[in-house]
């Protein structure tokens, strides 16, 4: 992951943070490093990568708009108009969001699951049956999340709690003796065939998801 491009999730979270006050305790964390530490895990990315980029993104808001004093670190010609940093238009659009939407992403992308009001909590299994199920959701188009759970609409329903317009959506799910063992070698069935994958999101159509899925078995 060291020295690849910032991914849009990445993005997303570090923007929030850079941009928004009160933003990592808004997300369910004591600081900014414990941001970067469980964004670090997501992605392998090394935290000092992660906080570099987000410290940019600060200069980016502050600065973008700014003629560049003289010639150096970003390249651009003293009295240029081109905008001297490059990342603006990857966050920029996000300031237009509702504040609770923005929230709602970045919590999804760190995997924050908050128990929907009115509905109790994931029951504890009495064994390792359940489901592995995908996940979608518009704002991140061509992404497939495969998880496992012993009660997967109470697992949708804590992705809507942070998701004013309830755009996740679990359009397939299977049944396994050993639900845990299943996602697994979905997982490594998925990661034979793509490389672009982040913790359990996937790159790929959902029809490939789904076949994966129902070609997985107990054995």
């Amino acid at each position: 992951m060291e020295g690849e491009r910032f991914s849009d999730k990445e993005i997303i979270v570090l923007a929030y943070c850079a941009l928004k006050k009160g933003n990592f305790r808004d997300l369910g964390f004591k600081s900014t490093a414990e941001v970067y530490r469980k964004l670090s895990s997501l992605t392998s990315r090394g935290i000092g990568s992660l906080k570099l980029k987000h410290d940019n993104i600060v200069s980016e808001f502050y600065r973008a708009d700014v003629q560049k004093e003289r010639k150096g670190t970003s390249g651009v010609p003293t009295g240029s108009k081109v905008q001297r940093w490059t990342e603006r238009d990857r966050w920029e659009s996000y300031l237009e969001l509702p504040i609770d939407v923005w929230k709602g992403i970045a919590k999804n992308v760190l995997e924050v699951n908050e128990p929907t009001r009115g509905l109790p909590k994931e029951s504890e299994p009495l064994g390792p049956e359940g489901y592995v199920y995908a996940i979608t959701n518009p704002a991140f188009p061509g992404w497939v999340k495969v998880g496992q759970s012993h009660e997967p609409d109470r697992r949708l329903a804590s992705y809507w709690t942070a998701d004013p317009y309830r755009d996740y959506q679990m359009p397939f799910r299977k049944r396994f003796q050993d639900r845990k063992n299943a996602e697994k070698k979905v997982h490594d069935a998925l990661k034979n065939i793509t490389s672009d994958w982040n913790g359990e999101w996937f790159r790929l159509n959902l029809e490939t998801v789904m076949e994966t899925i129902i070609q997985s078995s107990d054995d």
